[in-house]
C-alpha cells in the first residue's frame, strides 16, 4: 500500500509540474496575442513578420497543447482510491 501511494505521490508532483508548465506557456501565448492584436491594430510590421508571429504562436499553443494531453494520461492513471 505505502509503495503504491509513494508512486502516485510521484505522478501528483509530475502532473503538479506539468501543470505549472502549460500555465507559463498559456500566459506567454496570452502575451503574444495581446502583442498581435497591437501590430495588426497599428499596421505595424509586413506580412511576412506577422506570419512569421503567427506560425511561433501556433508552436507555443501545440506545445501547450501537448502536455496538456501528457497531464491528462497521467491523471486518468493515477486516480487514488483511499477506500481500500
Amino acid at each position: 500500500m505505502v509503495n503504491k501511494l509513494v508512486g502516485q505521490a510521484s505522478e501528483y508532483i509530475l502532473a503538479i509540474k506539468m501543470s505549472v508548465e502549460t500555465a507559463k506557456k498559456g500566459c506567454a501565448f496570452a502575451d503574444d496575442a495581446i502583442d498581435l492584436c497591437n501590430f495588426i491594430r497599428n499596421g505595424e510590421g509586413s506580412v511576412d513578420d506577422l506570419q512569421v508571429y503567427v506560425t511561433d504562436m501556433l508552436e507555443i499553443a501545440n506545445t501547450a497543447y501537448d502536455v496538456r494531453s501528457l497531464r491528462m494520461s497521467v491523471s486518468e492513471r493515477s486516480e487514488v482510491n483511499f477506500s481500500k
